[in-house]
């Protein structure tokens, strides 16, 4: 795994640990736990940007519509199971 998204990872982590019991219970009242859910929301997709896994994921598209293939099981299963 590159740096980057190691870094924007594990700084997305901390951010879902120590808001997302505050963010459920509390909502509205809690705006800055709001905030810091949102904000580990944006670093998360950054890491799946800056990992390389773009292109496996777009192409996987087409098989769960054309075949009912489940995405994340198609991610994970190599292309020639299908014969694709």
């Amino acid at each position: 795994m590159r740096r980057v998204p190691q870094f924007l990872t594990a700084s997305k982590d901390t951010l879902i640990g120590s808001n997302l019991r505050q963010a459920v219970h509390q909502g509205a009242a809690n705006d800055q736990a709001r905030y810091d859910m949102c904000f580990a929301a944006t670093l998360a997709g950054q890491a799946f940007v800056n990992s390389g896994l773009g292109a496996v994921h777009a192409l996987t598209y087409p098989l769960v519509v054309e075949h009912g293939i489940g995405h994340g099981f198609k991610c994970g299963t190599p292309p020639s199971r299908y014969g694709v």
